[in-house]
């Protein structure tokens, strides 16, 4: 069935590793040391590359110290805390206040304005939220069918040889979605 893949080569058998034997008290469906001498489970090691490319665009905005951005953050930060701060007291020590300004000054235009634009936000952050379920379902459904079905797994893993059983590995998966959704969350919120 896959003799045909133009890119196949056996795996090899598992070798001592170079930190020694796994300590782990539970081991996934991977087959330790098979495809490195230095690492144990290949997949999650890979697919923590994700987590390692998040460290790097963290040092490097770090790194070129870019002002805008640093002021743009500081700023969020503080408006946040000074605009929350002075509704809060506000709130607390003021509470006739609201007497004071009734709603009816907003025109109807300006009123379905400001509700038309909270639509969009709102239908934006459902989105957010909606897209984190997903990927946290679908990292926890490859790697439950990951622990069900693990002699399957490492058969046909065999039998297709690699690279390409690399891709059968689900392990892996949850840290691919989880990287994904936070590089995903990180691009739309910068």
């Amino acid at each position: 069935m896959f003799k045909n893949l133009s890119l196949r080569i056996p795996y090899p058998p598992p070798q001592e590793g170079f930190w020694g034997q796994p300590t782990s008290t539970l081991n996934w469906c991977e087959e330790d040391y098979v495809i490195s001498h230095y690492a144990a489970e290949i997949t999650n090691t890979l697919t923590n590359a994700l987590f390692i490319a998040l460290g790097v665009r963290g040092a490097y905005y770090h790194y070129i110290q870019d002002p805008t951005f640093h002021q743009n953050a500081f700023s969020i930060l503080f408006l946040a805390t000074v605009f929350r701060s002075l509704y809060t007291m506000e709130a607390n020590l003021r509470p006739t206040l609201n007497d004071k300004f009734p709603k009816a000054l907003l025109s109807n235009g300006e009123a379905r304005s400001f509700v038309r634009r909270a639509q969009v936000i709102i239908h934006q952050m459902r989105w957010i939220v909606a897209m984190g379920f997903i990927a946290c379902a679908a990292g926890i459904a490859a790697w439950t069918f990951d622990n069900l079905h693990c002699s399957d797994l490492v058969r046909w893993r065999h039998q297709v040889g690699l690279p390409w059983g690399i891709l059968l590995e689900g392990h892996g998966a949850p840290d691919d979605w989880a990287g994904c959704e936070l590089l995903y969350h990180l691009g739309y919120l910068a």
